[in-house]
C-alpha cells in the first residue's frame, strides 16, 4: 500500500486496514491483521476492495471491481472471510434488478458505494438502493430511492 485510508476494528481481536496504491493504474486495497501481532489473516492484500464489517466470527468483504467488469452488471461480490482460521467462503454475486439497470451503463468500480449497517447489506445502483438480509443473500432484495448523502 502507497497510503492508508482508514483502519477500523475488525472483530475482537483484529483490524482492517484498507488504503491505496498508486502505479499505471490507482487500486484500492485491504488487509485483515491481528491487532496484537500485526500478523496477517488469511488471504493477505485483497485490491479493489471494501471492507464491510463483522458479523458472528465473519469479516465481510465486497469485491467491487474485478478487472473489465464495464459492459456486465455485477455491482456486489460478497465473501466472508472466518476471523478464527482465515477461511473464506464462496463468493456471491449480487445482481439486483437487472433489466432496469443495463450492463453497458454500468462504470467501472460500480459497487464502491455499497455498505453494511447490522445486518442488511446495502447495494447503491443509480438511484436505486437494494437492501439484503446478510443471513439470507439469496432471497430478493428490499427496493429503496438512493438517500442523497449515501455513506
Amino acid at each position: 500500500m502507497d497510503g492508508l485510508t482508514s483502519i477500523l476494528p475488525a472483530g475482537q481481536r483484529e483490524i482492517a486496514v484498507s488504503g491505496f496504491s498508486d502505479g499505471a493504474m490507482m487500486t484500492t486495497e485491504v488487509i485483515l491483521l491481528h491487532a496484537k501481532t500485526l500478523k496477517t489473516l488469511p488471504p493477505g492484500l485483497m485490491s479493489d476492495s471494501t471492507f464491510l464489517g463483522v458479523i458472528g466470527n465473519r469479516a465481510y468483504i465486497d469485491d467491487w471491481c474485478c478487472f473489465g467488469r464495464p459492459d456486465e452488471y455485477r455491482p456486489a461480490t460478497i465473501y466472508s472471510i472466518s476471523l478464527k482460521n482465515g477461511s473464506a467462503s464462496r463468493s456471491i454475486d449480487l445482481a439486483p434488478d437487472p433489466q432496469a439497470h443495463p450492463s453497458n451503463m454500468q462504470p467501472l468500480g460500480q459497487g464502491e458505494h455499497n455498505y453494511l449497517i447490522g445486518r442488511y447489506f446495502y447495494v447503491v445502483v443509480g438511484r436505486d438502493t437494494y437492501r439484503y438480509n446478510m443471513l439470507n443473500l439469496t432471497h430478493k432484495p428490499n427496493r429503496m430511492l438512493t438517500p442523497k448523502a449515501s455513506p
